[in-house]
């Protein structure tokens, strides 16, 4: 993992912290509590307790998103996978969107936009 691609979300999102490595991920755990805007999708409030594990091959391997208090009821109409994570989209369009810009704080506000989205 390149882990400057890291970096800018951990300078911006400080409320993110990197758990104890184990294994061939990192783990962040955080409140995400913001006012976010995008140029596409405009300006949402969220609020998400949040553990995203990052594979070591990431942009190559996709994240993998939970929301850690069950505040939104997993249910598949909430995009909420068997295993509890964050249904983000199908995964070519997410390594599209990889490829486009790997930076994981660019990759993260679009996707914190699309769980909101569909949770809407």
């Amino acid at each position: 993992m390149q882990f400057n691609l890291l970096g800018k979300f951990l300078a911006e999102y400080s409320e993110f912290r990197m758990t104890p490595i184990v294994g061939n991920e990192i783990i962040l755990q955080g409140n995400l509590n913001r006012q976010l805007h995008h140029e596409n999708f405009g300006t949402i409030n969220i609020f998400y307790s949040l553990l995203i594990h990052i594979p070591f091959d990431y942009p190559e391997k996709l994240p993998i998103i939970y929301e850690s208090k069950a505040a939104i009821q997993p249910t598949p109409s909430n995009h909420i996978n068997p295993d509890g994570s964050f249904c983000l989209g199908s995964p070519l369009r997410l390594k599209i969107l990889l490829k486009k810009n790997p930076d994981f704080k660019f990759f993260l506000r679009t996707v914190f936009y699309l769980i909101y989205m569909q949770l809407q």
